[in-house]
């Protein structure tokens, strides 16, 4: 400081300078104390400024709490290309878990050595069998167990899958029983039909109606007063939610009552249900839907 003949340090707020240099202790300064110990040596800039070196963050969530102007700093548009990547980014959905092979690597399930007991993600078996069927379904799929919420859609979910009549698969099950297979080679018999074309109708019509959702706006599943205006079908929706090679079942035939009963929230689930029922020919159910129906 003695050298640069000053007593304090550079800050915007206290430019401390001389025609000899400033002292600063914030890299973030050197920009400023630069420019000024230049303008004190009656040295001018070359061109105008342009812009500013505050920060400016592509991203940014506040998580709906009320920060200070100092943290909750305006989000900016970045600069070419990364804005583009960045729109890309937005427009995604949902969770994106790292591949990885499973044996021995994944950590999915585990064995205590000390007390041998096993565990998926973290949460021990003794703890999953207290929760019902529905939450640790979750937990093997996506990580975590599932919310109240959660399990009263996946209730209705497995409950709509149960009935197996005229199936292949429960053909080729009885078939393996009937030639006295073990139980896991029935099992296998009738888990070899179960395979991704079997679904890929479902898997499509999912898809769909999650990003014709996303561009409608919608934020939060569960926000059911959104308005759903924004959506939009299309003209003439390609058939390619249809399982032609599957039987009708009674699951795909009943009413949308099962969604709509309480305790089931879901803002775009009534109108997925009509997409789908749509392009899902069946025939409607021959009695009228009771309080036990799922």
């Amino acid at each position: 400081m003695k050298k640069f003949g000053v007593d304090d340090v550079f800050t915007p707020e206290n430019p401390v300078l001389s025609a000899y240099g400033a002292v600063v202790t914030n890299i973030a300064h050197i920009p400023a104390a630069l420019t000024a110990v230049m303008r004190e040596n009656g040295a001018r800039p070359d061109f105008a400024t342009e812009g500013s070196l505050a920060l400016k963050p592509w991203f940014g969530s506040s998580q709906g709490l009320a920060l200070p102007p100092a943290l909750g700093l305006p989000v900016v548009e970045a600069v070419p290309p990364y804005n583009e990547q960045i729109d890309r980014l937005e427009k995604q959905i949902g969770a994106i878990f790292p591949r990885q092979p499973m044996k021995d690597a994944s950590g999915a399930s585990q064995m205590a050595p000390r007390t041998q007991v096993t565990s998926l993600h973290g949460v021990s078996m003794l703890d999953a069998a207290r929760h019902p069927f529905e939450s640790n379904l979750c937990l093997a799929l996506l990580l975590e167990p599932a919310g109240e919420n959660d399990r009263a859609l996946l209730n209705l979910v497995v409950g709509a899958e149960v009935n197996l009549h005229g199936t292949p698969a429960l053909a080729a099950a009885e078939a393996a029983r009937e030639a006295g297979s073990s139980p896991n080679s029935v099992l296998a018999a009738a888990a070899a039909l179960v395979g991704p074309r079997r679904v890929e109708g479902a898997r499509r019509a999912v898809s769909d109606l999650v990003d014709r959702f996303a561009k409608a706006g919608l934020k939060n599943a569960l926000d059911e007063p959104f308005d759903l205006g924004a959506y939009r079908r299309r003209p003439r929706p390609e058939p390619c939610w249809s399982e032609p090679s599957l039987t009708p079942r009674p699951s795909r035939c009943l009413p949308p009552h099962g969604l709509a009963a309480p305790g089931r929230h879901s803002c775009a689930i009534l109108r997925a249900w009509a997409a789908i029922r749509r392009q899902t020919p069946c025939s409607p159910p021959q009695r009228p839907p009771s309080p036990g129906d799922r």
